[in-house]
Order: C-alpha cells, then structure tokens, then sequence
C-alpha cells in the first residue's frame, strides 16, 4: 500500500506533503468535500487528483472534511479485481494510455484486459474477503514499472457491469450461481455477521 494518510487536520496535510517531497495524491472523502478543496477543481466530484503546489494555499480548507492523502505510485497499469465467493475476476486497465493517467475512472476508453493476479495478491485478496466477512468486493490496484502491486482500495458495492462488457469476465454468472447456492461462498448462509 502506498504511504497513506487521512486528516482533517491541515498541519498533518503539510507535512505528509513535504515527507512525500510534494508526489501526492488525494481523495476527497464526501461528496461535498469537493466544494471545498481546491477552489474551483473541474470535474467536480470526488476523482483522485494530483496535490500540486499551487494547492498548498487551500490546505487550510481540509479542516471541513477528511480527506485521504496518499504516496503517488508512477503507474504502468491499474487492476480491478472482482471478487465474487472464492472466484477472482481481474483485468488490466491501461489508464496510462488515455487521457487520465492518474484516476482512469474519467477515461473508461482505455484498452482493459483479462490478467491472472500474482498468487500472493489473490491469497491477500481471499484473506481480506475472509477478514470482513464478504461474498463480494472490487478491489483496486496500481502496478509499478517494477511490476510491484499497490493495494488502494476494497469496495463492497463496486460496479462491475463495465468491466463484464468489456472483458467478457463472466461476473453476472457467478453471481448468480452464488445467490442460486451453485457456487462456493466465503461465507455460508446462515453464518451471523456481527
């Protein structure tokens, strides 16, 4: 996982800025925190976006709301995982071939592909499935010239139904022979999440 940190607290921004020699990324946690910081970013919404040094100025202004700050990883490529009972969905997204090289969520254009995780990345994945007690996750990744993957996040409800059309990853199937009770679970009915 990239350095990360999540602050409401401007000084910690700072000074996470300055330890990172100012390669940062960053992620408004709300959707209203984009009204906030910085002033007049287009497109509004919550894209990951580069923290510049012009930004510096607004710093003051993440005291409305949290927001995730994070090492920038120079990218080759980013993953999205699918995760659906035990089986794993992965594609390649070739977002330094598009328009938005730093959050390919402004560029679904890009060429996307089947790929096979590396086995320690799956069995983390499988792990972290088991950990939170989930039948279904997307995860997202970045890989490095290095071919070193970055974990940046789990989503319990990701959509995927861009991914299938592109892909042909059958994730809709597999859904539906879990729900039907045809497919290995992570965690069996009837089992009481607390």
């Amino acid at each position: 996982m990239p350095q990360t940190v999540v602050t409401s607290d401007p000084d910690v921004a700072r000074q996470f800025y300055e330890r990172m020699n100012g390669e940062v990324i960053y992620k408004l946690i709300g959707e209203n925190t984009n009204f906030f910081f910085p002033k007049f970013e287009f497109p509004s919404g919550i894209p990951t976006l580069p923290c510049r040094e012009s930004d510096k100025d607004h710093f003051d202004q993440i005291r409305f709301a949290p927001h995730l700050f994070q090492q920038r990883v120079v990218k080759k490529f980013d993953v999205r995982a699918t995760i659906v009972g035990k089986e794993i969905f992965a594609a390649s997204i070739h977002s330094q071939s598009g328009q938005s090289k730093l959050d390919w969520r402004l560029d679904y254009g890009v060429p996307m592909m089947k790929l096979q995780l590396p086995q320690s990345v799956s069995k983390a994945c499988i792990s972290m499935m088991q950990q939170f007690k989930l039948n279904y996750a997307a995860f997202d990744f970045c890989v490095d010239a290095e071919d070193r993957y970055y974990f940046l996040e789990l989503n319990c409800g990701g959509q995927y139904i861009w991914l299938e059309e592109r892909t042909q990853l059958p994730i809709s199937r597999q859904l539906a022979l879990l729900f039907a009770g045809e497919a290995e679970p992570i965690v069996p009915p009837g089992v009481h999440i607390q």
